[in-house]
Formats: structure tokens, sequence, C-alpha cells
């Protein structure tokens, strides 16, 4: 079951959060391959999370390359401390959103 998300595309009723993604860039791809055959399409992660937004790189270029279809199906979601500003959002965001591999037919956002 797939719920709205603002304008973008639906996503899962539940939502893989990174928050604790720490152990390593494996462990992540082995819980990001759980969460999709789960039918979880929505991935939540923050600069904030130390080294979950690489290790999070990481599997979705595994992803891209294994299924591209898979991984463009995917929502990503990033979050911002409160208080800072766009042009500190940018500089925070950008990486992870580089490092995602993000491509036009992905849907992100950076909330704070």
């Amino acid at each position: 079951m797939r719920r709205p998300f603002g304008a973008g595309r639906p996503v899962s009723l539940f939502t893989l959060g990174t928050m604790r993604a720490l152990q390593s860039p494996a462990a992540l791809a082995a819980v990001l391959e759980a969460a999709l055959a789960a039918g979880i399409n929505h991935i939540e992660t923050a600069p904030a999370y130390g080294p979950a937004e690489a290790f999070l790189g990481e599997a979705l270029a595994a992803l891209e390359r294994a299924d591209p279809a898979a991984r463009s199906a995917l929502v990503l979601t990033s979050k911002l401390l409160p208080g800072v500003d766009w042009p500190a959002a940018g500089s925070s965001c950008g990486p992870a959103w580089r490092g995602w591999g993000w491509h036009g037919s992905t849907t992100w956002r950076c909330t704070g």
C-alpha cells in the first residue's frame, strides 16, 4: 500500500530509516535489500546520521547496477537540523545527493 508524499510519487506506509545503519556498507545493503523485498520504497536519512548517508550511497550504486528500475522507484529523504539556512542546506545535503547517484527519475527531498 502506498500513500501520497507531497506532490511527489506515493510512498510505502513504512519507511526505511538509516539512523542506526552505522555498522558497515554491507550491513546497510542487506537491510536495503530486505526493505525492498518488503515493498518499502521510501528511504530516510540525514547528515547527522554519521556514515549512514555514505553507506546508503554505496548500497544505491550497487542497486543501480543490479536493478535500475528498482533504484529509480525509490523516494529518498534527507533531513536538516532546525534553523539551517538554505546555503548551508545545500552544502549539507549536496554530498548525500551526489553519493546517492541522484538522477532525474528519482524523487528526493531535503527537509528540516
